[in-house]
Parts: C-alpha cells; structure tokens; sequence
C-alpha cells in the first residue's frame, strides 16, 4: 500500500497483519508488521520499464530485419532470375562466366541476408526446427557435391569418411542440418589452400534415437590462439584486419553453434596456426520408426519433362505482382512452359481478375498496394465459398522470415515461396500443386480443398 510520512512524502509499504485471540477464540488485537518496500518497487519499475524498451526495440529490429530482406530480395530476384535465363542461352565462353559470377555473387548476397536473419531469429527466441522425414547421408553426399565447385576451383580434395552400418533415416530439420554442414564444409574450404578436406561421420544408435559425431577438418589457415576462444562469437572472423583476405558476415559458425545447441550438442573447435583446422559436433535425431508416405513427402526435383506439358497444358495462371521486373521475370521463366498468364498489378485488380478468369492457380506477391497478398487471398477464399471453385493460392513474396510463412497459411495460401526464385522451383511448386489438384479433383469429381 502507498503510505505518507508526516512530512507528507509518500513511501510504498508491504504489511503482514495477524490477529491475536484470547482463551475464548476472540479476537482482541492485531500485529501488524511493516516493512518499507519503496526502493525495492522503484528498482522493480526500472526493470519493467527495461524490459518493455529491450522488447520495443527487439520488435523493431526484427521489423526492420524483415523490410530490409523484402527490399533487398526484390531486385535480387530480377539479377538471379534474369543471370539464370540468359545462362541458359549459347554465348561466348568470356560472357558466361562473367555471367556465372554475377549469379554466384548474388547468390552469396542472399546467403548474408538469411545468415543476419537467422541470427536476429536466434536472439529473438523465434527460430523453430520442423520435423521431417529425411536420409542424413543423402544430405551429407549433396552438400559435399554442392561444395565441390569451390573444391575443384582450388584443386582441393574433398573427402567423406562414413562408419558402416550406422542408421541415417531419420527425423529432424533437414534444412538446417544442411545449414550447419554448409556452413562448416565451406568455411574449410575457404580457409584452406592446400592439402585436404576431410568429413567424418560417426554413430552411437539407441533404440528411438541416433547421436552423430562428425567433424570437419581442413589442412588451411587455422586459428590464432588468442582468437580461438572468441571464434564462435558473432561477428568474429579468423581474419578481422581492415585488410582482410576473407569475405563473409562473422554470423556462420555463431548461427552454427545456436542450432547444434538447439539439438542438445556442442560446437567444439580445436585449430593451430598454419597447420589447419578441426569443427566438431554431436547432434541428437530421431529415427524414423514408420514408413512415410510418398505422396505427403514427394520429391519433385526429378520431373518428367513429358509428364509436366500434360499436367500444365491449358491450364490458367493468375500471377499478383507489382513489380513490373518481377512480372517479365515470371513471364519469360515460363515462356515455354504451355500455361496461360493472366497478370494482376495489385491485390484488388488479383481478386477482380480471379472472378473474372476464374484460374487454375493463384501466384501472389504479400506486399502489394490498395490490397496486399493476404487481404487478395481471404477475398478470394470467401468466394470460394460462396461457388467459386477451389484453386491453390501460392505466396512468391521476398518475405523470408517463419512469422510471415505461418501467417501465409493462416490466410488461407497453401504453400510459399520466396524470392529470390529459379525458374526450376517455380515449374516444380505449379506442377506439385497442379498434379494435386487435379489428382484430387478426379478422385472427388469437384475442386478440392487441400
């Protein structure tokens, strides 16, 4: 309670009061003890109002994050999407490689934003694993084959040393185990010159679980000793000199050790100046107990080219895009594909369109004036419902952050996209959606909602 001094000034109080009976059960006093809580209620206010200021400017940092990847994945998507069709024309050999290294340096532009991003996630507490299905070997064999372009470059050979016998089906988040691999395999190739690079897998089996051991050593640089406390901090580099030989964000092996924690491991790292490198990790999976279905699991890399001309042929696609760059990207990315384009400028001209064509597919953009990608999708699902016909609904948004994909499906999209885009997984998430859509609509005579 507030309390007043005789002076008039006010101090804050906590009583403890407690009544006194005589031998009858009556009661004939009260105790009340008194004690003086004033500094610990200002302390206690400075600690609420802290706390609302690091939340406030959490949530603006996390805004700002998330406005400066859509800003930057926009245009990103016109270079690599324009680099990746212009590659696949015939050229003077000088062209396409300076073609290549326009793609490749995009590419790794896009690599520094996710990597700020998933930081910024880290911090924030929002970074979530998924659980699918997955084939840990297949994953290591793929990096180690993404890797060995920089490999071959630097005449480096990369080796995968797997113990026999060990299980590698199983469940976890396949994508950011293959982060993690990346991230390591390619830091060891990067520092290192000559010599080696070597990838060893090991297995301790338990009857729900797997626990991995593998390590990733290089014959490179290695780490100074006074650095090597410190290497796994953000924003920390083997090399952090003005002059420094070595591009990256210092956010790698930091987001590294976060999400081998967020598997109950550790990063370990034993180095020496000039002999080389060594990055060791135990990570904890579950394995799979049950036969996964093909159809919730389908792996569309591998397409039937003749298979994909049936299953778009004739069908009708509404793109929602405000970007007229982004629009020609679309359009030329699927020139040959035998589909029929109708294009919408902003979200109200998307749902005027979709009633007036009534397509096959919606491709929407989020962030669109007079009516953004959620506001378009809602319209187009409350019409449905009064007699439309179902159709899949796509966001192709250059927002990259799981608080806007979650938010794409609570608005009633089916699956998402984001920028930049190759024109391969864009033919692949039509033709995954089409082939549904229309497995399903054969099965039920109608539309379906999936």
């Amino acid at each position: 309670m507030l309390n007043y001094a005789k002076s008039g000034e006010s101090y804050w109080v906590e009583l403890d009061i407690s009544p006194v009976t005589d031998s009858t059960g009556e009661i004939v006093r009260f105790i009340a003890v008194e004690r003086d809580i004033t500094q610990r209620r200002q302390v206690e206010e400075q600690l609420e109002t802290a706390l609302k200021e690091a939340t406030r400017a959490t949530r603006a940092k996390s805004e700002f994050l998330a406005n400066m990847s859509h800003e930057i994945r926009t245009p990103m998507n016109a270079i690599m999407g324009f680099t990746e069709l212009l590659l696949e024309k015939p050229m003077h050999a000088e062209h396409r490689e300076q073609l290549e290294l326009v793609h490749r340096s995009a590419g790794n532009l896009v690599a520094i934003i996710n990597d700020i991003l998933d930081y910024s996630k880290i911090e924030a507490g929002k970074l979530s694993l998924t659980n699918e299905a997955f084939d840990l070997q297949e994953v290591l064999e793929s990096t180690i084959d993404l890797c060995g372009y920089q490999a071959k470059e630097k005449e480096l050979p990369l080796v995968m040393n797997i113990a026999p016998a060990i299980n590698t089906k199983v469940m976890g988040d396949k994508g950011r185990v293959n982060q993690i691999l990346l991230n390591l395999i390619g830091n060891a190739l990067k520092f290192t010159d000559s010599g080696t690079v070597t990838v060893n897998v090991e297995a301790e089996s338990f009857l729900e679980t797997t626990r991995f051991y593998i390590s990733v050593e290089d014959t490179g640089i290695g780490i100074p000793a006074e650095r090597l406390p410190y290497i796994m901090e953000k924003f920390e580099q083997v090399d952090n000199s003005a002059t420094r030989q070595y591009e990256g964000t210092g956010l790698g092996l930091a987001i590294c050790k976060r999400l081998i924690q967020l598997y109950g491991g550790e990063l370990k790292v034993e180095s020496e100046e000039g002999k080389g490198s060594c990055f060791s990790f135990s990570i904890t999976l579950v394995n799979q107990h049950s036969k996964i279905s093909v159809a919730a699991n389908q792996d569309y890399p591998m397409l039937d080219e003749k298979l994909i001309p049936e299953v778009l042929r004739n069908k009708k696609i509404l793109i929602a895009e405000d970007s007229y760059v982004n629009r020609l990207l679309i359009e030329k990315m699927l020139n040959d594909a035998p589909v029929e384009l109708v294009f919408a400028e902003d979200g109200e001209q998307a749902v005027a369109l979709y009633c007036q064509h009534v397509p096959d597919m919606v491709i929407t953009d989020i962030s669109m004036p007079n009516k953004d990608g959620y506001e378009a999708t809602a319209d187009i699902r409350t019409l449905q419902e009064q007699g439309y016909p179902w159709c899949p609904i796509i966001a192709l948004s250059a927002h990259a952050m799981t608080e806007e994909r979650e938010r794409s499906f609570a608005s009633g999209m089916n699956d998402h996209l984001s920028k930049p885009i190759s024109k391969d997984l864009l033919i692949k998430m039509i033709f995954k959606w089409l082939s549904l859509s229309e497995e399903n609509e054969k099965k039920q005579g109608a539309k379906f909602k999936y």
